[in-house]
């Protein structure tokens, strides 16, 4: 048994032995006149001191008892804890920095009794760790005062199940104030620590199983209710200023414009979101021969163009490296009028050797984007006709050959969804992931939106629906789609509404209802960074070892869960317009990027097809054949199939002629046979033929086979052609030069065709 500290009368019995000779007893009766104790508190001292080794019963009647070695050190180490009072004097004096005696205790009696056994529990931690005197009496003050406060809004609670945002901010408006009543910057700080270490402390009491906060609780938001900016307090419920639409004088325009140091929030007409991460554009580090360009063409790029302050950002810093480079290359030119394409390949040289940012080599795609920030700026000096731009013609200073591929050839195939792996680990550790951000999670997977979409959500806005039919309402701004409607089950639903009610409880301070508002002092009234979930996401994968398909650590990404969206819907045989309309494209091309069909989903096509008979056409006939002797055979690799499968499947069946072999068999027979005449009877088989066509071509697509698609794009073609004749109520079927002529003649016809009209 280990003392952690020792009643009064365990140290007036200890201090007593301690007098005595080593080895030498003491009576019983001795013990009791000596420390003065009772009979019952003589044996409830010696239990418990017996069982700490701190002394020995040599007899049991009469009681005689002497103290160990063990016994002689406690004494001197362990403090003395009353009741309500602790008193530091005994083997803790560096604890004291030799203050008056008066000072050595500390009294737990100013703390309301439901709470008083953890305050007690937390001093225990801070005596621990070293902290002194005045620190712990400092401590009780503020842990009293935050607790009698709560107490005092909620009469008759036990426990912080209705701790709210409020109780935080009237306490921190009691402790911030100093003698004279204004707001102290240091006492401040110093409280909003104090609330934020104790509040830390509840919570890890409240994972190891205590009481006093309830399960599902959460705390997260009544952390940094105080933001100390520009030397001021500012308390997080504080009103704030309601933005407006004011008139601007276009000269003060110009003058912020003119400016080497640009917010975007401050510049009127400019696009801007709260869930951008920046704003500022810097151009101080272009070279000034170029400064005034480079601005003209960052400013049409952020009106005309209405990019993010993100995209300009990236421009003006490539730019700044390109034209340092270009101004050191020619040293005295201040133009690009001499811009050539040796001064390119010696910019992408200098790329492929140098390390980004990040100290790693640039890739690919990166050195790709370099070269074409340049090109973008040199052809906008040339459509502004400026002085300074290049004289030489842009096909000519970047040739094809010498721009590099801005997608590496192993990112062409490469898996940008989560694979199912890995949704079934962050399904069985999701208990470990950060509580704050758990919610952006659950919305992020059930609507496949982007991260900053998810973070852009209103609380009193985002749900519309009734009974269990509900969908998540939102502005999806890439594509300026506003009220944008997704389904959502009811685990989602209700996973919602507890965050609304949590942000309507904690956040005082969310003037636009933001569905995540960041607890951050410097983001109030703003919402959770997209950089801080992407750390949640991280620190989630380092805790649980989460790992790829490979064995190593998978880098979860928010963009992920997208595609990832994208391949469930097509998987579960959503149609590829629905598709595009969930995830709020403006062309199906976009959704082909995302729209994948996973390994499983061909494999589980390819054995219920088996599953239902094959039938190979051999030179003899059709012939039935068995599905497990076609996979087992030498013809056909089930690593092949798995592959190749969407790929090569026709109208009829599935082909397994090698991909870059040519089919002698591509055209339909009918099609080019000159004996062939149809009639508008068969215009609803043909009209079915191109539906099953149209339909292979979106399949195709899907899983990224170009050849699939051109071969039935061929047939499609010919097809339409027949019903666009058929609907014109007339009969199709070859002319006269096809079905009377052979190839060698109809060729000879032709030519003298083309010399009649030469002549």
């Amino acid at each position: 048994m280990d003392l952690r500290y020792l009643t009064p009368s365990e140290h007036r019995m200890l201090q007593a032995l301690r007098e005595l000779p080593d080895g030498t007893p003491m009576a019983g009766a001795h013990v009791c006149a000596e420390a003065r104790l009772s009979s019952p508190s003589l044996y409830k001292a010696v239990r418990r001191l017996r069982a700490a080794g701190c002394i020995e019963q040599l007899t049991q009647c009469p009681m005689s008892v002497v103290i160990t070695a063990r016994g002689r050190e406690v004494v001197e180490r362990t403090r003395v804890r009353g009741d309500h009072t602790w008193d530091l004097r005994h083997g803790h004096a560096d604890l004291l920095r030799k203050a008056p005696i008066r000072h050595t205790r500390l009294h737990f009696d100013v703390v309301p009794t439901p709470f008083r056994s953890a305050v007690i529990a937390y001093l225990e931690v801070m005596v621990a760790r070293g902290r002194k005197m005045d620190t712990l009496r400092g401590t009780i003050t503020a842990c009293a005062t935050l607790l009698q406060r709560y107490v005092d809004r909620h009469p008759g609670a036990s426990d912080m199940r209705d701790l709210a945002a409020d109780d935080i901010d009237a306490y921190l408006a009691d402790r911030v104030r100093g003698q004279d009543g204004g707001v102290d910057q240091r006492l401040a700080r110093a409280a909003q620590a104090e609330a934020a270490r104790f509040m830390r402390f509840l919570e890890e009491r409240r994972d190891a199983g205590d009481p006093l906060i309830p399960a599902g609780f959460s705390i997260y938001p009544l952390r940094r209710r105080i933001a100390l900016l520009s030397g001021h307090v500012l308390f997080r419920n504080a009103a704030t200023t309601e933005r407006g639409v004011a008139e601007t004088d276009p000269a003060e325009i110009e003058a912020v414009f003119a400016r080497d140091r640009w917010d975007v929030r401050t510049i009127p007409g400019l696009r801007c979101q709260d869930t951008w991460q920046a704003f500022v554009v810097d151009f101080s580090g272009v070279p000034q021969a170029f400064r005034e360009e480079v601005k003209g063409y960052i400013r049409m790029t952020l009106t005309a163009k209405d990019q993010t302050a993100g995209y300009a950002l990236r421009e003006t810093r490539v730019l700044q490296a390109f034209l340092t480079f270009f101004g050191e290359r020619h040293s005295g030119i201040d133009n690009l009028r001499d811009l050539s394409a040796a001064d390119i390949l010696a910019w992408v040289e200098k790329l492929r050797c140098e390390t980004n940012r990040r100290g790693s080599r640039r890739s690919l795609p990166d050195i790709a984007y370099h070269v074409g920030a340049s090109q973008r700026f040199a052809r906008h000096l040339q459509r502004i006709e400026s002085q300074d731009a290049p004289t030489r013609r842009l096909e000519k200073i970047y040739p094809p050959e010498l721009v590099p591929t801005a997608r590496r050839p192993e990112d062409r195939n490469r898996v940008k969804y989560i694979p199912e792996t890995v949704l079934q680990q962050i399904d069985q550790h999701i208990e470990a992931f950060d509580e704050a951000y758990l919610p952006i999670l659950v919305v992020l997977r059930a609507s496949g939106w982007r991260i900053s979409d998810v973070l852009a959500l209103r609380c009193d806005t985002c749900l519309e629906g009734e009974g269990d039919r509900w969908s998540l309402v939102g502005d999806i701004h890439k594509t300026r789609v506003l009220g944008h409607h997704v389904p959502i089950t009811a685990d989602v639903t209700s996973a919602i509404r507890m965050q609304t009610a949590l942000v309507r409880k904690a956040f005082g301070e969310n003037p636009k209802h933001y569905l995540f508002p960041s607890s951050n002092p410097r983001c109030i009234g703003l919402p959770v960074r997209a950089n801080a979930v992407t750390n949640a996401f991280h620190r989630f994968v380092t805790r649980c070892r989460i790992v790829g398909p490979d064995g190593r650590p998978f880098r979860l990404r928010a963009h992920a869960f997208r595609h990832t969206k994208a391949v469930e819907l097509i998987n579960n045989g959503m149609g590829m317009s629905y598709v595009q309309q969930w995830l709020a494209h403006l062309s199906p091309e976009m959704t082909l990027v995302y729209a994948r069909v996973s390994e499983d989903s061909m494999r589980k096509q390819w054995e219920e097809a088996m599953a239902r008979g094959a039938v190979h056409v051999a030179s003899a006939g059709p012939q039935p054949i068995d599905p497990n002797e076609l996979i087992a055979g030498n013809e056909l690799e089930l690593a092949y199939i798995r592959g190749n499968l969407d790929a090569t499947r026709v109208e009829t069946g599935y082909c397994f002629k090698p991909l870059k072999m040519e089919c002698p068999f591509v055209d339909i027979a009918c099609f080019t046979c000159h004996n062939h005449v149809t009639t508008n009877d068969f215009l609803p088989q043909f009209r079915r033929q191109a539906h099953d066509l149209l339909e292979q071509i979106d399949l195709g697509r899907a899983a990224g086979r170009p050849h699939w698609v051109d071969k039935n794009e061929k047939k499609l073609r010919a097809v339409q052609a027949i019903i666009d004749a058929l609907e014109q109520q007339r009969v199709h079927g070859l002319p006269k030069a096809q079905r009377e002529y052979g190839s060698a003649d109809r060729a000879k016809l032709d030519a003298e065709r083309a010399a009649r009209v030469a002549g």
